[in-house]
């Protein structure tokens, strides 16, 4: 169903080399968010079971063992080693001996390890306790049974040399390495719980990035600025539901959308008020037609007298939408060699079931639409219809295909297009907005149409399908 919708966007200010961000709302990041809540989930989800399955199954199993020493004084010293400060300071350098190459080389030899001195080494933590004389040795190996061995030989052969080096003995063991009970990177809980972070940090990251350089057409505001023309109306829908000819119940927000965009058109042209509007769209799929048929019934039940031209001669669908005959139309006019140019247009033009709205179907199909609209006969046509009737309201081709409606934008006071909410690219629009004005047509603005809303469904309007049609007629025929 579709509604007026207040849509609030992400202002963005574009500066080459400066910041992009000029300001950002933050309930429409959360909409942004909450639009693509399926991928942050799903991704948050998927990174979840990759740490977990990666941890639990695929990371081989690492063992830590650590080995505490701590500096006493040192016996048969005439140094005052039992300083505590000295002995503070004395950590930090026994903490760099520790990994030393002669340590680390005499470790290999009595262990007999099958590793390189740079291979130990990367398996080696140091760690001193700042403002105490305590260091702790720690190694991780895949070997639950060698990591402790390995631990415990550094603080021995470590204690030899400093014994040899600074010809004392300061150095005592306070806790021996053991064997570990479970390996100390094999946590599929704690791991999966950091890829899920990471999954959801990701997801976030990329959505604002997509959405930053996205130019889609979002919002008024963003339309504005970047091609200052005006947001003529914004309609919303329930996607499960297929466009057609809607009720325009005087309540609803539908209705009152409609009568807005009416309101607008009519004060386009001032004092000579509005008599011919053509609607267009960069591809087809933004509803278009839909607009130019709900808008010429909003014109036809406030009282004036419209004319609603399908100028969409290769693939034309209005007589379709009020079950008129296609033919004549249109093109079957443009194409005639008759004189009385209009006799032969009124011929073409058929009433429909609403009072005060009229429809020039698009004829008989043709691929020479730009050729017939480059006639003379078309600006005949033009004249005839504004004539005869207050409103003419064409439903043109879209732009970036053919070049029809540009053609025709020129004959007409003003125009409009018909965007789809998040598809359409605003390049797009300026590109069409370009080549009506070169033509020296004028465009009134746009309309921003299948806004994606949740709240549109509450709304007390519906599309008639034909069962409606039929029940609305019989009802009207029992009143009579």
């Amino acid at each position: 169903m579709y509604s007026i919708l207040v849509y609030n966007g992400i202002k963005i200010k574009e500066e080459r080399g400066k910041e992009i961000m000029e300001e950002i709302d933050l309930r429409d990041l959360l909409k942004i968010f909450w639009k693509r809540k399926a991928i942050i989930l799903l991704t948050t989800m998927a990174f979840l079971f990759i740490g977990y399955v990666y941890n639990a199954f695929v990371t081989t199993p690492q063992y830590k063992s650590a080995t505490t020493l701590i500096l006493v004084k040192a016996e048969n010293s005439g140094t005052t080693t039992n300083d505590v400060t000295l002995n503070q300071k004395l950590v930090y350098t026994y903490s760099e001996l520790v990994k030393s190459d002669s340590v680390l080389n005499e470790v290999i030899r009595r262990v007999q390890l099958d590793k390189t001195t740079a291979q130990l080494r990367k398996n080696v933590t140091i760690e001193s306790v700042k403002n105490t004389e305590i260091i702790k040795i720690s190694v991780q190996d895949s070997n639950k049974d060698e990591a402790p061995i390995i631990a415990n030989s550094i603080a021995e052969v470590f204690s030899e040399q400093i014994k040899e080096i600074y010809n004392m003995e300061n150095i005592r063991v306070v806790d021996k390495a053991v064997a570990p009970s479970a390996p100390s990177n094999i946590n599929p809980v704690k791991y999966a719980g950091v890829f899920a972070v990471v999954g959801f940090a990701l997801s976030i990251g990329v959505i604002l990035i997509l959405n930053l350089f996205d130019s889609t057409v979002k919002n008024d505001k963003d339309i504005e600025k970047a091609l200052n023309i005006k947001t003529l109306a914004t309609f919303a829908r329930n996607p499960n539901i297929k466009q057609g000819l809607i009720d325009l119940d005087p309540k609803s927000q539908c209705a009152e959308g409609f009568k807005s965009l009416r309101t607008n058109l009519q004060f386009m042209n001032g004092s000579e008020g509005l008599k011919s509007v053509l609607i267009t769209s960069a591809l087809p799929g933004a509803g278009k037609s839909w607009v130019a048929t709900n808008l010429a019934i909003t014109f036809a039940r406030g009282g004036y007298r419209t004319i609603l031209v399908d100028a969409d001669m290769r693939k034309g669908i209005q007589h379709k939408k009020f079950r008129l005959n296609q033919v004549p139309g249109l093109s079957d006019f443009l194409s005639s060699s008759s004189e009385n140019l209009e006799e032969e247009l009124q011929k073409c033009i058929q009433p429909t079931e609403l009072d005060n709205l009229c429809v020039l179907t698009c004829g008989s199909i043709t691929y020479d639409s730009s050729e017939l609209l480059l006639s003379n006969k078309i600006i005949k046509a033009v004249e005839i219809l504004k004539k005869n009737c207050d409103i003419v309201i064409f439903d043109a081709t879209p732009s970036n295909l053919v070049t029809d409606a540009i053609v025709l934008s020129r004959l007409v006071d003003t125009s409009f297009i018909v965007t789809e909410h998040e598809k359409t690219q605003i390049e797009d629009i300026e590109k069409i907005k370009t080549q009506i004005e070169d033509v020296g047509g004028n465009i009134a603005g746009i309309v921003i149409n299948k806004v994606q809303d949740e709240k549109s469904s509450k709304g007390n309007y519906y599309y008639m399908n034909e069962d409606d049609i039929k029940r609305k007629k019989r009802k009207r025929s029992e009143h009579h």
